[in-house]
């Protein structure tokens, strides 16, 4: 086996394992922290975060809003599997919208506070 044979089978090896490593999820998970605003009126009184449980981000933002609902914010953490219009995850589904991606701590309070100022 000479050297390009073997740089090419570690290529393969590593495409392979980049594969096997992204998350099976039903929605596509979101590595970034873009946010998509749409428009739906459709949603319920109380804000949802909804995350999957093989998606790296969505364990943080479950985080972030565990806190946050520990500080008296009601916020419901449901699995994307009871969302068939989610799809990518973390999405929060707060006053009419759905904010799609991993955002900051702060970013979720004042996204909170702005929904509770509206009430």
């Amino acid at each position: 086996m000479d050297l390009n044979q073997k740089a090419r089978l570690g290529l393969m090896l590593i495409f392979l394992i980049i594969i096997l490593a992204i998350p099976k999820t039903h929605g596509q998970c979101l590595f970034s922290k873009v946010t998509q605003l749409k428009e739906d009126t459709s949603y319920g009184e109380i804000p949802i975060l909804v995350v999957s449980k093989t998606c790296p981000p969505c364990q943080i933002a479950k985080k972030r809003i565990t806190k946050l609902i520990a500080e008296g914010y009601n916020v419901k953490i449901e699995n994307i599997s009871l969302h068939p219009d989610v799809k990518r995850v973390p999405t929060l589904k707060v006053g009419g919208k759905k904010i799609t991606g991993l955002l900051s701590k702060k970013k979720y309070r004042r996204l909170l506070k702005d929904w509770k100022m509206k009430q």
